[in-house]
């Protein structure tokens, strides 16, 4: 049997993970998709650093010109 999930109705995603992300997002930049921090190296409402984000975008074959939030 495959492990309950708890779906936000519509979607195809799990709505504690959405809850989490949502918490992430208030706390990294109380939800400002234009935020800046960590002096410049960081931005966007869940405060991606570009290096960590190239990275991770290369590795799941990601646009490596995407915006980052």
């Amino acid at each position: 049997m495959p492990p309950q999930t708890n779906q936000t109705p519509g979607t195809n995603l799990d709505s504690a993970a959405l809850a989490l992300s949502r918490s992430i997002r208030q706390v990294e930049s109380g939800g400002d998709y234009n935020a800046i921090g960590d002096n410049g190296r960081s931005w966007g409402a869940y405060q991606w650093n570009g290096d960590n984000f190239q990275a991770w975008a290369k590795q799941y074959g990601l646009d490596l010109t995407a915006p980052l939030s």
